[in-house]
């Protein structure tokens, strides 16, 4: 899958993640010098009113939560000819899927160290 040449004005995309609703894209703000993460409705979602309201409620919603560390920072959400995207702050450390692909199985200790900030997260999601 060949990423697009820009979205918004967002450019040097880098395919990181896809799934049946979307595809992640890494990205370069070049207004703030920085990275971010790019999330793309697939085209097929985007004909459709009720993808398109969920989509837009998800980054909503998710605007609404950005205050907590574990809870990733909704920055922009736009449309263009390919559809809606939410602009995200990019980490560049990985996910939890690829630390234990690379680390195996962590210790007790840091799995529940995990688990607790997700934890936090959820919760702070709850309570918006």
């Amino acid at each position: 899958m060949t990423p697009p040449d820009h979205i918004g004005k967002y450019v040097g995309l880098n395919l990181v993640g896809f799934g049946a609703y979307g595809s992640v894209y890494k990205a370069w703000d070049p207004d703030l010098d920085r990275y971010v993460a790019i999330k793309v409705m697939n085209a097929q979602f985007s004909q459709d009113e009720g993808s398109l309201a969920r989509f837009q409620d998800e980054a909503r919603f998710m605007a609404r939560v950005d205050q907590h560390p574990n809870v990733v920072r909704v920055i922009e959400l736009g449309e263009e000819e390919r559809g809606l995207y939410m602009v995200m702050d990019y980490y560049s450390n990985g996910n939890l899927e690829n630390l234990i692909r690379s680390e195996g199985q962590l210790s007790t200790e840091r799995t529940v160290g995990f688990a607790l900030q997700i934890a936090a997260g959820l919760s702070s999601v709850h309570d918006a």
